[in-house]
Order: structure tokens, then sequence, then C-alpha cells
């Protein structure tokens, strides 16, 4: 999911296409909480092991859509679509190609220390027309079908993080959950930065089928998960892994194994002492 939220607008505009961003990020966030409200109606009729699964396999599906469309997509490509997208915004269209080239030469000499990234030159292409061309004319067919694959990955995602929730209360003790948390987001940053400093050395098709790859990795674990505890006896369940709402319910029985021993110690007393006043009688203690 993070590495969506970096990658999706390259993935949407390889070309440098004009989109809407504020629109499409404002219909990823309605998606979040539609799932979010459908998470609450599928907990009270489904398994949560097997709706996390559920999950993780159609997030894994949905993000290996962008990968045949974005396979051959070069550093080179996306630096040429950057240029073109900066040369139609701050470059009159009726004026000098005198100013692009200008341009063009700048990001030769900031790209100088990327020695990986070959800048084309547009003395010797014609790449500079058809770029405009395909930024002037907006979101293709690619790039909606990756835009409906994105809003229904933001609609999975909705779903997780009450799923998740509720997983984590099931199964993580109280007492050590902050601390599981923590460390597991250690590796969860580290991954994230290392895509992020790697993302101009591979094509973003790469970059997505790593995602989807860790996803259903993750639907693997998750049905192991399912496959253990729907084996599992509930008695050891609940002394393995004490959730929140079992903690509760121990405590009340213990509050009222307590009392009945309390009332068996009083009649188990002699006569006169359990009219003593400094001792409550059976009843009081009811």
């Amino acid at each position: 999911m993070y590495t969506f939220v970096f990658l999706w607008t390259p993935a949407l505009s390889p070309r440098g296409e004009k989109l809407p961003h504020g629109f499409i990020f404002a219909t990823f966030m309605t998606a979040s909480m539609v799932g979010t409200a459908m998470a609450g109606r599928l907990l009270r009729s489904c398994r949560l092991e097997l709706l996390m699964q559920a999950v993780f396999w159609c997030s894994a599906v949905l993000l290996f859509v962008p990968v045949p469309f974005h396979m051959h997509m070069s550093p080179a490509a996306a630096m040429d679509a950057m240029l073109t997208y900066e040369h139609d915004e701050l470059v009159a269209p009726n004026s000098s190609s005198s100013s692009f080239d200008a341009l063009h030469s700048h990001a030769h000499h900031a790209a100088a220390a990327l020695p990986d990234i070959q800048i084309p030159s547009m003395a010797d292409s014609q790449v500079a027309p058809e770029l405009a061309a395909a930024a002037a004319a907006g979101l293709d067919a690619a790039g909606a079908v990756q835009l409906l694959a994105f809003c229904l990955f933001e609609v999975l995602i909705g779903m997780f993080w009450p799923s998740m929730m509720t997983l984590r209360a099931k199964y993580v003790p109280e007492e050590q959950r902050s601390t599981i948390i923590n460390l597991f987001r250690v590796p969860l940053n580290l991954f994230v930065c290392v895509i992020l400093w790697k993302v101009s050395d591979f094509p973003l098709g790469v970059i997505f089928a790593l995602c989807s790859i860790f996803l259903a990795a993750a639907a693997g674990c998750q049905h192991r998960l399912g496959s253990l505890t729907s084996s599992a006896p509930t008695t050891q369940m609940r002394k393995a892994h004490v959730s929140d709402d079992f903690r509760q319910a121990d405590m009340l029985q213990q509050q009222h194994e307590q009392q009945q021993e309390q009332q068996q110690h009083l009649l188990q007393m002699p006569e006169p002492l359990q009219h003593h006043p400094d001792v409550p009688s059976a009843g009081m203690s009811r």
C-alpha cells in the first residue's frame, strides 16, 4: 500500500498525460471509505481469517494489472515525459523550440549523476511531438483500466484496516501489542525506502509485480494462520492468545469464582463467628 501511494501517479501518466490528480485522490479516499463500511458488515457474517485471505488475494490480482502496461517503461522514458510536461507548462505553444532545447540541456546536467539514465536527444528523434500529443489527450484506455483496478484496490485497503485491527486484538496479547507492531514497522519502512531509492533502476511493471508477489505470500501466510486456528481447540486459543473480549470475560468469571469461594468459606465457619459484627453474612455477600 505504501509503495502504491508513490507509484500510482507515474503509472497513470507514463508519458506525462495531464490528469486531475485531486479528483483521482478523492475517488481513492471514497473507495477506501466504502471498503471500511463493507468490512463492518462482512465481519458479522464471515470468518475473519477467510476475509483477510480474500483481501490479500484480490489485492495481489489488482496490483498485477499495471504490470503488462509498464514492463518496458525505462527511466529515460519517465524523464522524457517529465520534460514534455514542463515544456507544455512553461513554454508557450507558439514560441520557438530554443526554450525546450535549453530545458533539455538542463536535464542532461541534472542527470549527470545518474549514469544509468540516458536522455534521448531531441535533435535525433521526433519523440517530443508524440509525447505532447499524448499529454494533451489525457487518460487513455490503459490508464482507465489501471484506474479502475486502483479504485478497487483502495476498496480492499478500506476493508483491510478494520479487519487487521480485529485480527491484532484477537491474536496479539495486549501487553506486547505495541512492541510487536513497532518491530514489524522496521522492515516495512525499510522496504518502502529501498523501493523509492531504486525506483529508477527498474520498470514500474517490475515493482508492481513484486508488490503482487508479496501480497500473494501474505495470503498464503493468512491461509496457514486460518488452518492452525480452525484446528486448534478453543481453550488452547484462549490460553495462548488473550484478546480484549476474552480478557473481560475471564475477569468476570474470576470475580464470580471468588464470590463463591467467599460464600463457601463463610458457610464453613462456626455459627457464633458467622453472626459476629466484623464478619459479613452469606446473605450480605450475595
